[in-house]
């Protein structure tokens, strides 16, 4: 039985064929139904870290999808981290973009103003604050004409626009960024359980895909040594070595790999 809880709505599903966990306390508990080895369950782990979740949820578990080719357990199957593959690029880069989280990071946002202010160079800036922040971060840097904030970003925009981008460590970001390909300089969050943004982005930065700064290291003459290194040949190298890590029609590779295992039943 699935509860499915809709906002004025209970709707209790008796059957069906198969079950796909994507983390979380709701994963663990579908994991200890009853019968649960009766149908097809499967996990899928977007981390480079397998999640606590899912470590106690496979035992149960037919196999687990996974978003790193390095992940090695009998059950993992690579797919990749199904996130939206069709976006709309259309390559106008101009912006170096700061992007921390759909929340916004008060910690980086300070100390990346701190450069914004400072600096009167030719670049174009984009500065996404989330909309507790917009306002703060607007008014401060309001004088800056080569630098513009906004509270949000649709995804397409930020893509097409950007040419590199700092960012969190989280795994749908750093899938969009490496499929779209962008270079990246990459401060995961220091807060996250076991650390798994660092873990994430260390993942790509030993195959040369992005810089990876720690946030304790971030500050402004950090971000200007970043910006002299993308000024080298290496933002094309980078850009070359994302091409390898770029996966698509993960869903399809998912739907493909239960299907044939619904077939042998």
């Amino acid at each position: 039985m699935i509860l499915i809880i809709h906002l004025k709505k209970v709707q209790i599903i008796l059957d069906y064929d198969v079950i796909i966990g994507f983390g979380g306390f709701i994963t663990f508990l579908v994991s200890r139904c009853k019968n649960i080895n009766k149908k097809l369950f499967y996990l899928h782990e977007a981390n480079y870290d397998i999640g606590d979740s899912n470590k106690l949820s496979l035992k149960n578990a037919k196999g687990i999808f996974t978003s790193y080719k390095d992940i090695n357990h009998k059950k993992a199957y690579f797919v990749g981290n199904p996130v939206v593959d069709n976006l709309n690029i259309i390559n106008k880069r101009k912006y170096i973009s700061f992007v921390f989280g759909s929340l916004g990071s008060k910690t980086l946002l300070d100390k990346t103003s701190i450069y914004l202010l400072n600096q009167n160079d030719n670049n174009e800036y984009l500065l996404v604050t989330s909309d507790k922040y917009f306002y703060e971060f607007d008014k401060l840097l309001k004088n800056k004409i080569n630098v513009k904030v906004i509270p949000y970003i649709d995804r397409n925009y930020l893509y097409s626009n950007t040419k590199l981008i700092f960012c969190r460590g989280g795994a749908s970001t750093l899938s969009e960024i490496i499929n779209v390909n962008i270079n990246c300089v990459c401060i995961p969050s220091p807060y996250v359980k076991h650390n798994h943004q660092y873990h994430n982005a260390l993942y790509y930065f030993k195959y040369h895909c992005l810089t990876l700064v720690e946030e304790k290291e971030y500050n402004e003459d950090k971000i200007k040594e970043c910006l002299v290194y993308y000024q080298t040949k290496f933002k094309d190298m980078e850009l070359v070595n994302q091409k390898n890590f770029k996966v698509d029609n993960v869903c399809l590779k998912m739907y493909l790999k239960i299907k044939n295992d619904y077939n042998k039943k």
